[in-house]
């Protein structure tokens, strides 16, 4: 078991070569965004950068677990040019997509990812949609859903297209959250501002720190916008806004 936590570790934290991809492109000046992440919530993409120990809580839950032991038994019965894990990545302008598929075949051409499920199989939009990423990332000329289940093993081939402007379009619409269920699973969901009301944030706020209502929309709007950011420092951040120590239109 002590294997299991080591990859789910790696995934999270950065194993040597994705780090040393992830160096490389960020010299270059450019922004970098990973196929898992412009597949799902674009605030978790952001809280995961500010609150890393979060989601590293979450990788140690029996669903992850069980599916991690999954693929590393799934790969034993492969053929021997499947490779796992291969790191692919493109940059477009100022912008680098990194991509991690679970399986990729040089001689097929071909991306899979493996996926351990209770329900009944089948090909879901989030996982079409990363796999789409990973074709493009690859340059595949197949990618295949594999789907595990207690009562049965299915394959899916997937042919959606995806391509520069199919990319264009994923990032100008990436929302929050991305889809229906993802609130109910995510483990930012206290530190998410997404989750809170504004009602609830401007009592908070006043009853607290004894701030003006004017204050505290303002501190609200500047949230909301982004322009003060719900970080480790997000109290101190508060103290020196009822001082008046923070200009709104500096931030």
């Amino acid at each position: 078991m002590v294997e299991v936590y080591r990859g789910l570790e790696k995934l999270l934290l950065g194993e040597p070569g994705l780090v040393s991809v992830i160096i490389g492109v960020e010299e270059e000046g450019v922004k970098v965004y990973f196929a898992h992440g412009l597949a799902a919530c674009k605030k978790k993409f952001e809280l995961k950068q500010i609150y890393p120990k979060l989601e590293l809580e979450l990788m140690y839950r029996p669903p992850l677990l069980l599916g991690e032991i999954v693929q590393r038994g799934v790969k034993a019965y492969l053929p021997k040019d499947v490779e796992e894990e291969i790191i692919f990545h493109k940059i477009l302008g100022n912008t680098a997509i990194i991509g991690t598929p679970d399986f990729y075949s040089q001689s097929r051409k071909s991306v899979y990812e493996l996926k351990f499920t209770r329900g009944k199989p089948e090909p879901l939009k989030h996982h079409r949609l990363r796999i789409c990423i990973y074709k493009w990332l690859s340059d595949a000329e197949h990618t295949y859903l594999l789907y595990c289940s207690p009562t049965e093993f299915k394959e899916f081939e997937v042919n959606d297209e995806f391509n520069d402007n199919k990319l264009n379009y994923l990032m100008n619409g990436w929302s929050s959250p991305m889809w229906d269920w993802e609130c109910k699973l995510c483990a930012h969901n206290s530190v998410c501002l997404n989750k809170t009301s504004k009602k609830e944030l401007l009592c908070f706020i006043k009853s607290s720190f004894r701030i003006s209502f004017a204050l505290s929309s303002k501190l609200i709007k500047s949230i909301k916008s982004n322009k003060l950011c719900l970080s480790p420092y997000f109290f101190t951040e508060l103290f020196f806004i009822k001082h008046r120590r923070i200009n709104f239109n500096d931030r």
